[in-house]
């Protein structure tokens, strides 16, 4: 009789640890996205690579014009919807630094990119690479695409998925031509 009340309090501690794993585990991951959340809601000091080798950081743009923070892939179908609609809207963004982030690791390719969508019409643009995943660590996620819009240095709106030119352009406060 000793036997199976032996395997019952072994169960039921195991229950409990497994338990305890699981809920320690939950509050560490949700003090981890607080704490990320906390650090996106500033504009961060996030470096990457320039397209001509050099490295630029973001903090280095002027805080008092808007930032538009986006992330993409030259080979996503989303992203290049939403930088043809950005570079359409070049005039309307001229007011605006408009950054785009990529894992690509192909200067050529994004070049390409950004010349077929028109990006190089918009005033402040600039399109960096980013080799070394700084970006998921300075902005808490990686989704492609992803758009974050930045006033005076504060977070104002974040955008996870495609991102219609509409919704960029009212979040700035610029009306749709």
């Amino acid at each position: 009789m000793a036997k199976p009340k032996l395997a019952l309090n072994l169960f039921r501690g195991f229950i409990l640890f497994v338990a305890g794993l699981l809920i320690t585990l939950i509050i560490n991951s949700y003090q981890s996205k607080q704490a990320i959340d906390a650090k996106v809601r500033q504009l961060q000091h996030c470096c990457f690579q320039s397209l001509s080798g050099g490295e630029v950081c973001i903090d280095d743009y002027d805080p008092e014009q808007a930032t538009v923070i986006v992330y993409i892939h030259p080979e996503c179908e989303f992203c290049r919807y939403e930088a043809k609609q950005i570079g359409l809207h070049a005039r309307q963004l001229s007011n605006t630094t408009v950054l785009m982030i990529s894992p690509d690791q192909s200067a050529s390719r994004l070049n390409a990119f950004a010349k077929e969508n028109q990006l190089w019409e918009l005033t402040n643009f600039e399109l960096l690479q980013d080799h070394d995943n700084t970006f998921e660590a300075c902005f808490g996620t990686a989704v492609i695409p992803s758009v974050f819009i930045y006033k005076n240095g504060e977070l104002v709106k974040k955008y996870l998925g495609e991102t219609k030119i509409e919704a960029i352009l009212n979040t700035l406060d610029i009306p749709l031509l």
